[in-house]
Parts: structure tokens; C-alpha cells; sequence
């Protein structure tokens, strides 16, 4: 199906004629004046249109909606060409920041199908900011090759489609955790928990990093009985409730925790959403 839109071609040829992704900026371009194909499949019936194509978003919007509210897709052309692109990635060492901003825009599209991913864009974009010109090198440290690896990994295995749960009550999970500063933390579920008492390097941890400890552990040790459903979060600590919901920090060691929760979140199509109890 295609969706056409009515827009102003000088005004967005203006806006994108600095963008160092021109292949993206093309495909913009093509979509604004030709028109955009939206990805659902025909054959289902509450999705069927019998008008042909749509003159306007804004006179369809019912079609639209109710294809999102199911799933979020990205097209195989476009999962074909991220896996492409970060194969070439994988190993280099060094890049000049214009290919690194390219990749970040790939990355930055995918990511908003797969809402967690967005978690290991982070340090790449941080990376970006090092240097001011577009022509300058940036040397691709550990943890920008080992986010690139992650991106890889996981996008070889995903078939560019992400499941939207349905809110309701029988498919959403109510988990509850809490961290004290000084004895330890916990977390329960249904008829289920465990306490963790603090030892080591994590007793002296800023109380944010603490606080998200649980809900790591929970996930890691329940998530796969919740797989494929809503978990919703309840916690005592607005900025874990924030770091959860944006999924980045600037707090390293809370970002390490943060990155772990948006792996298994990924591998078992989670969501998780916090709020304060």
C-alpha cells in the first residue's frame, strides 16, 4: 500500500542536503514525493483497503492504527541492509565520524521497532561527539566494537518484527523490587521471590545502581515465564523508574545493568515499563 503525502520537495531537499547518510536521505526524498509502502500484509483481514492507494495518512489513519497496534516492522530490504553494514563493521578498529553518523542513523531507525536496542546506541553516539569534523578519525574503543557486536548478533537472529502485547490483565506482569543502601535488595512476583544481601564491590554503589539490581535479577531469573508479555515495574526510586522507561544513563555502572536488562528484554521480546509505588 502506498501513502502519499503533500509536502513542500525544496524544503526537505534543504533540511537533508547536509545529512551524511545519502542513500537514507534518497530513499526520504523518493517516499516524501512518490509516496511511502507501508509493510502489513494484505491478506489480513482487518487491514484490507478497497480503495487502492491512499491519497493521505490523515484520510486512512483507522488502517494505520490498528496495523500498529499489533506489530512494528522493518521491511527485509532495510534489515538486509543493516546486516550488511555492520558485517563490514565488525573488526574495524577506526572510522571517520561522517561513517560513524551514518551508522548511528541505521541504527537509530532500527531501534525504534525494537525498543530496548536503543540501550547500545549510547556509547556510539557518546563516540561520535569526540571529534568536530566529519572527515576526522575516531578510534572504535572496546565497548563501541563490543555494542557494534551486539548489534550484529542480534540482528542476524530477528526477523525485523516486534510483537506490541495487548495491555490487559492476563498479559501483563506486576513485578516489585526494593534496595536498601546498606543490607541488600529484593524482588517478588506473583506467589515468588528472594532477597540478595549486598557484599563486595556492589556495597559501595551509588543507591541508583543498587535499586536496579533486582529488577536485573528478576528478569534474569523469571523472565523466561514472562516471555513475549508487558512486565510492569514497580519501584520506589524515580531515577531507576527513568533509567528503565529510556533504557540509558549516564552512570556507568548503572549502564552496565541497564545494557544486561535490555539483552534479555530483547531476547525474550519484553517490555518493561516502571512506575513509582
Amino acid at each position: 500500500m502506498l501513502l502519499a503525502t503533500l509536502l513542500r520537495m525544496e524544503v526537505w531537499n534543504q533540511e537533508l542536503a547536509s545529512h551524511p547518510d545519502r542513500v537514507l536521505v534518497e530513499t526520504i526524498l523518493q517516499g516524501i514525493k512518490e509516496g511511502f509502502r507501508v509493510g502489513f500484509d494484505p491478506g489480513r483481514a482487518a487491514l484490507k483497503e478497497k480503495d487502492g492507494n491512499m491519497a493521505s495518512v490523515s484520510e486512512r489513519t483507522g488502517v494505520i492504527s490498528k496495523y500498529l497496534e499489533d506489530e512494528l516492522r522493518l521491511p527485509k530490504n532495510k534489515l538486509a541492509r543493516l546486516l550488511e553494514e555492520l558485517s563490514h563493521w565488525r573488526g574495524r578498529k577506526a572510522c571517520k565520524k561522517r561513517d560513524l553518523l551514518s551508522l548511528i542513523g541505521l541504527l537509530a531507525h532500527a531501534s525504534k521497532v525494537v525498543r530496548a536496542a536503543r540501550t547500545f546506541l549510547r556509547r556510539l553516539i557518546d563516540l561520535s561527539m569526540a571529534v568536530t569534523q566529519l572527515e576526522h578519525f575516531v578510534r572504535l574503543n572496546h565497548e563501541a566494537r563490543f555494542d557494534i557486536e551486539w548489534w550484529y548478533q542480534f540482528s542476524s537472529k530477528w526477523n525485523g518484527i516486534t510483537i506490541l502485547q495487548e495491555r490487559s490483565n492476563n498479559k501483563m506482569v506486576s513485578l516489585t523490587s526494593d534496595a536498601s543502601g546498606s543490607w541488600g535488595c529484593g524482588a517478588y512476583w506473583d506467589t515468588k521471590w528472594f532477597m540478595f544481601k549486598w557484599s563486595g564491590p556492589v556495597a559501595e554503589c551509588h543507591i541508583t545502581t543498587k535499586e536496579l539490581v533486582p529488577i536485573v535479577m528478576a528478569t534474569a531469573l523469571w523472565g523466561e515465564e514472562w516471555r513475549g508479555q508487558i512486565v510492569q515495574v514497580w519501584c520506589d526510586n524515580a531515577a531507576v523508574v527513568s533509567i528503565v522507561n529510556h533504557g540509558s544513563t549516564r552512570d556507568k555502572q548503572a549502564m552496565h545493568l541497564t545494557r544486561c536488562l535490555a539483552f534479555t528484554m530483547t531476547k525474550l521480546e519484553l517490555q518493561l515499563e516502571a512506575a513509582l509505588q
